[in-house]
């Protein structure tokens, strides 16, 4: 089964903590704020500390257009992401218009591997499944 997830920064208050608030409206609300606060870092940035991680993984932007949604009116670059290999985790990378990311969507990885990208780059994670969510 695929499970899939997205990333922010974490808020300083947060990192390394378990947020385990039983309501559906705090977790999202916690989570919107931390997309709203630091972003994770420069598209650079982000896609080099990724590579880092998990050395196999290989980059590629694609050129299409996304009709706004409101609520990623401020993410309008959503081209890079990861090749699809086998069963290789998958990111993309969701940027704002000065090209800072603000938050990652990643697919088929692991939940100790996820844990481990979290904690070397100081992030929140939302799993979209359980609507769990975990800090690095």
């Amino acid at each position: 089964m695929s499970y899939d997830y997205l990333l922010v920064k974490a808020p300083a208050e947060l990192a390394g903590t378990v947020v385990n608030d039983e309501t559906l409206q705090a977790v999202m609300m916690a989570f919107f704020d931390a997309l709203s606060g630091e972003p994770i870092g420069s598209l650079d940035a982000v896609k080099a500390s990724l590579q880092k991680l998990i050395p196999s993984l290989r980059w590629r932007q694609q050129k299409f257009e996304i009709a706004p949604h409101i609520l990623v009116a401020e993410l309008g670059d959503w081209s890079w992401s990861t090749e699809s290999q086998a069963d290789a985790p998958e990111f993309s990378l969701g940027a704002d218009a000065g090209g800072q990311v603000r938050i990652i969507s990643a697919a088929r990885v692991d939940r100790g591997e996820l844990a481990r990208i979290a904690g070397a780059m100081g992030l929140l994670v939302l799993d979209e499944q359980s609507l769990e969510m975990l800090t690095g």
